[in-house]
């Protein structure tokens, strides 16, 4: 069901889940032929839909949540370059999912739960506007690069087990738990905050040790877990900080001995008063 919402702009759903549509659902050519537009999808409008393979819809500008949820033959998703949000249980666990658009959102202004998980889509993203997110946006995906540079809390899971992940830029002053777990091939994590960070429970567990974080923060971490660095191989260097415009030499120092390159005995620890305090420093 097509609701008027203003002028040629109309809503797609409404208060009951759309069974019907079969295959590709192509809207690129509506406002040609009927002098519409589909500028928004309802929430869980088309949820547990196995029929539909495809969504073209350019002027799609916003959903609901868990607007395409459980759709396990969809393979490709096109929506407005102009897409406002990227709402919570988007496209959750629709497997065979590899290709969403659009890729460069300049007008993201958000990332949802779970929006993406298990979604297998590959490539590069990039939301340069996206200033909050909800845990797990991206969990098992395939992308390569993520571009998010005022994104400053990066959520519990958000990219957790992306094993294709290799560069990504956040603002990120607070980097959550299990944030960036299991990015086996991680190389480059730029952090932009100028302000302390603060790494989470597990936040780069199972991250390479060839991987190097680059920080504009001239300050000292304000807090590491206990298990934040949690190594995967004590047969190899640990990741290198590098810190533009350093001011808090000590700071760093006494963050680092915490992340420290392994012996030939592996790496150190923290001691048992540090993890008493859940929290360091």
């Amino acid at each position: 069901k097509a609701t008027q919402s203003s002028g040629v702009n109309y809503s797609l759903g409404g208060s009951t889940t759309i069974y019907a549509g079969f295959g590709k659902l192509d809207f690129r050519n509506l406002y040609g032929d009927a002098g519409i537009k589909i500028t928004y999808i309802s929430g869980s409008a088309f949820q547990n839909n196995n029929f539909i393979t495809s969504f073209f819809g350019p002027d799609t500008e916003d959903t609901g949540e868990r607007a395409f949820q459980y759709c396990y033959q969809i393979r490709d998703a096109r929506l407005s370059p102009n897409l406002k949000r990227i709402h919570n249980f988007l496209f959750c666990d629709d497997s065979l999912l590899t290709n969403f658009e659009p890729r460069v959102g300049l007008k993201v202004s958000s990332l949802g739960n779970i929006s993406f998980r298990k979604c297998p889509i590959t490539g590069d993203l990039s939301y340069p506007n996206a200033t909050s997110a909800n845990d797990g946006t991206f969990e098992k995906t395939k992308i390569t690069s993520v571009y998010c540079p005022k994104l400053d809390s990066v959520s519990a899971t958000i990219f957790k087990d992306c094993s294709a992940l290799t560069n990504i830029v956040v603002k990120g002053s607070t980097i959550g738990k299990s944030c960036f777990s299991g990015c086996s091939k991680l190389k480059n994590l730029y952090l932009m905050t100028t302000t302390s960070i603060t790494f989470k429970q597990y936040a780069m567990n199972g991250v390479p040790r060839t991987a190097r974080v680059w920080c504009h923060s001239s300050v000292g971490p304000a807090s590491m877990h206990a298990d934040a660095f949690y190594p995967p191989s004590s047969a190899k260097p640990y990741l290198r900080f590098y810190v533009k415009n350093c001011k808090d030499e000590a700071g760093w120092q006494k963050f680092l001995t915490r992340v420290q390159n392994p012996g030939t005995t592996g790496y150190t620890p923290l001691t048992a008063s540090d993890k008493k305090l859940a929290d360091y420093p």
